[in-house]
């Protein structure tokens, strides 16, 4: 019997005359990250059906009636997502290369770092007063922590806009990140100075329209799991993930499972990409305290 797997699947690669081709299984639902390539070139889908999505564009295609053709021109960064099955996917590139151990370091575009530092910082302090002076605050919406399955079960959160907590079914919690309008929850009335954060921070950030936004927690001693937030369409749809560290200490690190690893101070403002495999430590004595936005830039008319 095959091994059943649920990551891309490189089946083979081809050389001939200056023309490379790669050919790739894409799982259902699984979606190949956002990458840019160096040159233009030629995608071809073969079997099944994707949605191709660039910084501007969401176009989906099928091989229903035959294969497809996609171009994809130099430095545009597109992420491609299988829907209704399996894709067959093949990459087409005009190079002499040949050695299929590095050829992707001939024609795809190194990644950013997930995680990139701002160049401002924030006045925490009235905000992190207000936590402390209402603990009572901490997990009265737990639906990331409840389960001693979830990456987050150590952690402490206090939800600050999300999906409404009346479409929450217990019986299908994995529904509550699907498609949805986030509104506002009642812990913004109790943390006023949440207000004065957060517009330092929008006065320092692209105009962009806001999805969830909640205050985590990692306790003295304890960790977030090492977890992908992939395949989900909140954390999809809404892509520039900001970190603001409320409280920290030294040696309190977030982690991806490339081998990044972050540290930083409170105040200091963090844009990262949670998608890739990451994981929270603290092995501190302190708390480590975040106010995490999710958003996603407005296209320019």
């Amino acid at each position: 019997m095959n091994e059943v797997t649920h990551e891309p699947e490189v089946i083979s690669h081809h050389f001939s005359s200056g023309v490379y081709c790669k050919l790739v299984r894409i799982p259902n639902e699984y979606t190949v990250q956002s990458h840019k390539h160096k040159f233009d070139h030629m995608s071809m889908l073969i079997s099944g059906n994707v949605v191709v999505e660039t910084e501007t564009t969401q176009q989906a295609y099928s091989a229903d009636k035959g294969p497809v053709i996609i171009e994809i021109k130099a430095g545009i960064s597109h992420a491609i997502t299988s829907f209704d099955g399996d894709a067959m996917w093949a990459c087409i590139h005009a190079t002499d290369w040949t050695d299929e151990s590095t050829i992707d370091e001939v024609l795809v575009v190194p990644p950013s770092p997930n995680m990139v530092k701002a160049d401002f910082m924030v006045d925490v302090t009235p905000l992190v007063d207000e936590i402390y002076a209402q603990p009572e605050l901490w997990d009265q919406f737990d639906f990331r922590t409840k389960s001693p399955s979830s990456p987050h079960h150590e952690g402490h959160d206090i939800i600050l806009r999300y999906n409404s907590p009346d479409n929450y079914n217990e019986n299908s919690p994995q529904d509550f990140a699907k498609e949805h309008e986030s509104v506002w929850y009642p812990a913004v009335v109790k943390l006023p100075s949440f207000k004065y954060v957060f517009n330092q921070l929008l006065d320092n950030i692209p105009d962009c329209e806001i999805g969830g936004i909640l205050i985590t927690k990692v306790p003295a001693g304890k960790s977030i799991a090492m977890h992908s937030d992939a395949g989900h369409w909140h954390p999809e749809y809404y892509s520039t993930k900001i970190l603001i560290l409320l409280q920290s200490a030294p040696g309190q690190e977030f982690i991806y499972a490339n081998g990044e690893r972050y540290e930083g101070i409170a105040g200091e403002v963090f844009f990262f990409n949670n998608l890739p495999e990451h994981a929270v430590l603290n092995p501190t004595d302190t708390d480590r305290i975040s106010l995490i936005v999710a958003a996603r830039e407005k296209v320019k008319q």
